[in-house]
Formats: C-alpha cells, sequence, structure tokens
C-alpha cells in the first residue's frame, strides 16, 4: 500500500513550450546572484532576469491547481505561497544549471586528459 501525500490530488499542468523559451535563457544571468562579490552590472542584470522569470512562474502556478487545491496550503496566505514556491522554483532551477555545467566540464576533462593528468 503506498502512503498518500496531501499534494496527491493536486494536478500540475507542464509549462509551456514559450514560457521555456522565455525563461532559459535568464538562468546564465540569475546564476550570478551566487557571486559573492558583484558589480552593478551584475546585480542589474540580476535583478532583470529574476522579474521577468518570477512573472512567467508565478502566472503558471496561478494557472494550476496547485495554489488553489493544495490541502497543505489552505492555512496559509496565498500570496506568501506563490512568492515562497516562485522563489524555491527558481532556486532550485539556477542550482541545476550550476551542477549540470559542473557535471558536463568534469565529464569533458574525464574524456579530453590522459589518466596520468587526473
Amino acid at each position: 500500500m503506498r502512503l498518500k501525500l496531501p499534494t496527491d490530488d493536486v494536478s500540475v499542468a507542464p509549462i509551456k513550450s514559450s514560457d521555456c523559451e522565455e525563461i532559459a535563457p535568464q538562468i546564465e544571468p540569475l546564476t550570478k546572484i551566487t557571486l559573492p562579490v558583484k558589480t552593478d552590472e551584475q546585480i542589474s542584470s540580476v535583478n532583470a532576469a529574476a522579474g521577468r522569470v518570477y512573472l512567467t512562474v508565478a502566472d503558471h502556478l496561478e494557472k494550476t491547481e496547485f495554489l488553489m487545491n493544495s490541502k497543505i496550503l489552505k492555512p496559509f496566505d496565498r500570496n506568501e505561497i506563490r512568492d515562497a514556491v516562485v522563489a524555491n522554483l527558481i532556486g532550485l532551477r539556477i542550482q541545476s544549471y550550476d551542477a549540470g555545467r559542473g557535471l558536463l566540464s568534469n565529464s569533458l576533462l574525464q574524456l579530453l586528459l590522459p589518466e596520468a593528468e587526473l
């Protein structure tokens, strides 16, 4: 028997390809948020990218049943939940981008360098 989670009854629609096309170019500028020291230009680029991605993701969440029907989220303010979910999704995407880039770099090094140099 499977454990039933409160989110099992909630369906989330797949994100549209046009939204993906809007979000994808913004991921690289968003990764600048993880830099320990940022220039004013980098801060402006992060803020612009975050604004675009936030609007797209928030709009997608508003169109799904996730925020409206989740039993876990009912007692909380909907706007606060939306903001937290969007921020977490963006953070997850930034980490995925960096992790994927690191994995690809390490894989290429393994393929291109002789064993003695590793």
